[in-house]
Parts: C-alpha cells; sequence; structure tokens
C-alpha cells in the first residue's frame, strides 16, 4: 500500500485485477469544475447539488470498499485542494 501523506507511492497495475488499496479524498470540499465534457454540461444547465445526499453516498462507497476487504486511506483536504482537478 501507498503513503497517502506522500502521495508516490500510488499506482495502477491492473485494471481488472481484485481493487486491493484505495486512495479517496474527503467529500467535504467537492464542487463541479468545468474541467471535462460531463461537469461542464452539468454546470451549463445549472444542476443543483446535494450535498447532503454526496455524503451519503461517499458513505456508502467507502462501505463498500470495507466489505469487499479494500484498504481505504484518505489525502488531507490540502492535498484534495492540489489534486481535485485529477479526480
Amino acid at each position: 500500500m501507498g503513503h497517502p501523506d506522500g502521495l508516490t507511492d500510488w499506482v495502477v497495475n491492473s485494471e481488472v485485477g481484485r481493487l486491493e488499496d484505495v486512495l479517496l479524498g474527503p467529500p467535504d470540499f467537492f464542487e463541479w469544475r468545468p474541467v471535462g465534457a460531463i461537469s461542464r454540461e452539468t454546470l451549463r444547465r445549472r444542476d443543483s447539488f446535494d450535498r447532503q445526499l454526496a455524503m451519503a453516498q461517499h458513505a456508502r462507497m467507502v462501505e463498500a470498499y470495507e466489505e469487499s476487504r479494500a484498504k481505504t486511506a484518505y489525502f488531507s483536504s490540502g492535498q484534495a485542494c492540489r489534486l481535485c482537478t485529477l479526480t
């Protein structure tokens, strides 16, 4: 497993293998940004964002990873701001 503080040891070595480790960001600071076609269209339509629903969905996603025995690690909110266009 990599080191979430350094973020340098995280790699994808298989697209079809068993998911063993998951690096997650905190959902607290999620926002839509115009970095791709889907987010640009979402912003253009002025769709509403339900933060409470997003937080519940994130929690369920984490539960699903943990139920499948994948190890979850989190990067900090500061790192999240730096990496937000990659997620």
